[in-house]
């Protein structure tokens, strides 16, 4: 796998990461990866959810396997604080998030705080779908991490003002065969934006970024990430398009 050395400043420190060849295409499109079945999901022991207090209320609990099964419209924080939790769907459910909070300069759908979380076939849209659409100081993020071992595999999220995800204080986080569009507002909006603890890592495998202000970026404290595709594709010059 081919790679080039990235060069990223903290505080005063350059990080040197190596990480492969990017590719910046004309167009984009959601990959197309096997989702878990509804019937699948029953059959094996996941909690059926389609609103915000049943889904507030399942993400306390350790080892809980939770099915989207309709779409809904999240109205308040989602803390998931259970343990080595999963929170899957089909992709045929949408959880969208309004700008409905009033005091901090950007607010997450998701909060991960427990540890070996996973995330799988969600699809997530926030209020920010077009740059300067809202007179807001304030930003979403649809999902912000501060836990160890978080993993996002094949979600789709879109029209989210500051970031889709941000890893903050994060440690082995891993997104994967996402699709992530169009999170851009004024100064702001980035597919994946990396803020760790020293010497944490996250890694960035077979993604799609479409339209973002910044596909991925890093700063704060001694975190990097790792991006890779296979096989490697020739860099071109456009950083709101990207595959790995």
């Amino acid at each position: 796998m081919a790679t080039f050395a990235l060069s990223m400043k903290f505080r005063g420190v350059i990080l040197l990461l190596f990480v492969p060849l990017l590719s910046f295409p004309q167009k984009g499109g959601r990959p197309i990866y096997p989702v878990l079945s509804k019937t699948s999901a029953i059959a094996d022991g996941y909690v059926a959810v389609n609103n915000t207090a049943k889904l507030l209320e399942e993400i306390k609990k350790d080892s809980n396997k939770i099915f989207i099964s309709e779409s809904f419209e999240l109205t308040s924080r989602a803390n998931v604080t259970g343990n080595n939790l999963t929170i899957a769907s089909d992709k045929k459910s949408v959880i969208t998030s309004k700008l409905w909070f009033n005091k901090f300069r950007f607010f997450e759908s998701f909060t991960i705080t427990g540890k070996n979380v996973t995330f799988s076939g969600l699809r997530l849209k926030g209020d920010d779908c077009d740059v300067g659409m809202l007179d807001h100081d304030y930003y979403q993020t649809a999902i912000r991490c501060h836990a160890d071992s978080f993993h996002i595999i094949n979600c789709d999220i879109e029209c989210f003002g500051w970031a889709a995800i941000y890893g903050e204080r994060y440690n082995g986080m891993v997104v994967e065969q996402c699709y992530l569009k169009n999170n851009r507002n004024n100064g702001y909006g980035y597919g994946v934006w990396f803020e760790g603890l020293k010497n944490s890592i996250g890694l960035i495998k077979d993604c799609i970024f479409e339209d973002n202000r910044e596909s991925i970026d890093a700063g704060g404290q001694l975190g990097g990430y790792s991006a890779q595709v296979d096989p490697p594709i020739p860099r071109q010059t456009d950083p709101s398009k990207l595959i790995f």
